[in-house]
């Protein structure tokens, strides 16, 4: 009996064991363990972006656009080489959960909260960046904080902006072998009896109203990289615009044997 009563309280001892590893790690949906985690509010960066039933190949639940609210919940590796997450969201109204693919996901600061730069901040209030702006900002401050940033007021309306891009169908154009969403549905942009887009370039037909709307939208480019685009080349800024700085940049292109000339 003492064997047994023995033999009993291991196994008792194993299964609470197991239960405290399936509490601390849990087991997700497809039955792996993963390490409870601690859901991240994010957004989605990018357009028509698929939110799918599992990660890859998964059919699709909807297509949503740059600046929806996620929470990630969840993620995993998937088979194409992409971490994928796995998402909660509102669509329509009603509540989601889905995996999208992470380089089309932007994740909302965690270091905003971290930020008292209180210098920094009075000089986004001073420029007139609104909340939308701040939050990209933040970010890139506190990694370089040597930048600066100064909003440039056009006086235009956002909507006034965009109407005077898509008046005239021509006037922006992208390689017709671009996806079907990126290319225009407007009257005489689609011949729709046909299926066929109008070019109206050998090879360039008019880019839809949602990508424009995208490339429009400084926000979509606040990262380390694209943000250089928008660097004011109108101000010369000394220890910044040296001559070896522009030499460094050009010593890989054709502009290497002119930099001397500078």
């Amino acid at each position: 009996m003492r064997a047994i009563a023995t033999n009993n309280k291991k196994i008792i001892s194993i299964l609470c064991i197991i239960a405290m590893l399936l509490c601390f790690f849990g087991v997700d949906r497809y039955g792996l363990f993963a390490r409870a985690y601690e859901p991240k509010p994010a957004t989605v960066n990018g357009i028509n972006v698929n939110v799918r039933t599992s990660p890859v190949s998964g059919s699709s639940i909807c297509k949503l656009n740059t600046g929806h609210e996620l929470t990630i919940v969840n993620e995993a590796n998937g088979s194409d080489g992409y971490v994928w997450y796995n998402v909660d969201f509102t669509y329509e109204t009603n509540s989601k959960n889905g995996w999208i693919r992470s380089d089309y996901v932007r994740k909302s600061t965690e270091t905003t909260a971290e930020v008292t730069d209180q210098k920094f901040e009075a000089k986004l209030d001073e420029q007139g960046f609104s909340e939308s702006y701040k939050s990209y900002l933040r970010t890139l401050h506190v990694t370089h904080p040597n930048w600066s940033f100064k909003a440039l007021h056009t006086g235009i309306k956002w909507e006034d902006a965009i109407d005077g891009q898509i008046a005239i169908t021509s006037r922006n154009l992208i390689p017709a072998s671009s996806v079907n969403s990126w290319k225009s549905l407007a009257p005489g942009a689609y011949d729709w009896n046909n299926n066929k887009w109008y070019e109206y370039e050998r090879g360039w037909v008019a880019a839809s109203e949602e990508l424009i709307r995208y490339y429009m939208d400084p926000r979509n480019f606040l990262d380390e990289i694209n943000i250089f685009q928008f660097q004011d080349v109108n101000e010369y800024i000394p220890g910044v615009c040296t001559l070896e700085g522009i030499q460094s940049q050009v010593n890989s292109t054709y502009l290497r044997n002119y930099a001397n000339d500078i």
